[in-house]
C-alpha cells in the first residue's frame, strides 16, 4: 500500500515542531513520547498476520510486534534510520520472545527502544537479559552455513534469510 506520504504529511510537521535539533536519537525519542501520548492498545490475545501501515496507523493495536512496525513507518517516513530487533527465546523467561526497536545514530551506534517502555537515549536498556539478538531485514543476508535454508530438520529462525544476528552489538 503507498503509505510514506500519508505518515510524512501527518508526523513530519509535528516533529518539527517538538524537535529542532540535529540528533537523530533525541528526535527518535520525541517521536516516540508523542506516539505514546496519541494511545496504543497493547493486546496479545488475538494473533495478528501484518495488516500492512494504515491499519497500524488508523487502529493502533497490537503486541510488541505491531507497535515496532508502527514505529518503523513513522520514523523512515520522516527520515530516521529505524529497525527492529528481537530474541526468539528469552534467558529469563525460557520461552516469550520480545520485539523492540532501534535507531542508528550518525557515529553507527545502535541505541535500543521501544516508545511504549522505553524511550531512545544512548546508555537506555529494557532491562531485559537477552541471548541471541536479531535485526529484521528486507536485504537477503548470506547463509549462515551453505545449504542450511534447505534443511527442514533445523529450526525456522537458523533458515530465515531476511534476518541478520547483531547479538555482538548488545554484548
Amino acid at each position: 500500500e503507498s503509505w510514506r506520504e500519508i505518515f510524512y504529511n501527518r508526523y513530519m510537521p509535528i516533529l518539527d515542531s517538538l524537535y529542532q535539533g540535529s540528533d537523530v536519537v533525541e528526535a527518535c525519542a520525541v517521536l516516540g513520547e508523542y506516539m505514546r501520548m496519541e494511545g496504543y492498545f497493547y493486546n496479545t490475545e488475538f494473533s495478528y498476520v501484518s495488516s500492512g501501515a494504515l491499519f497500524a496507523l488508523d487502529h493502533r493495536i497490537g503486541g510488541c510486534r505491531e507497535s515496532c512496525d508502527l514505529m518503523v513507518y513513522v520514523a523512515r517516513a520522516v527520515g530516521l534510520p529505524v529497525a527492529t530487533d528481537f530474541y526468539h527465546t528469552s534467558p529469563e523467561t525460557g520461552g516469550s520472545s520480545h520485539l523492540w526497536n532501534v535507531i542508528k545514530d550518525t557515529t553507527g551506534q545502535i541505541v535500543p527502544f521501544w516508545f511504549l517502555d522505553f524511550k531512545a537515549q544512548r546508555g537506555n536498556n529494557d532491562g531485559r537479559k537477552k541471548g541471541k539478538v536479531y535485526r529484521l531485514s528486507f536485504h537477503m543476508q548470506p547463509e549462515l552455513y551453505p545449504g542450511i535454508t534447505k534443511e527442514r530438520q533445523v529450526p525456522s529462525i537458523l533458515r530465515n534469510r531476511f534476518l541478520k544476528e547483531v547479538t555482538s552489538e548488545y554484548f
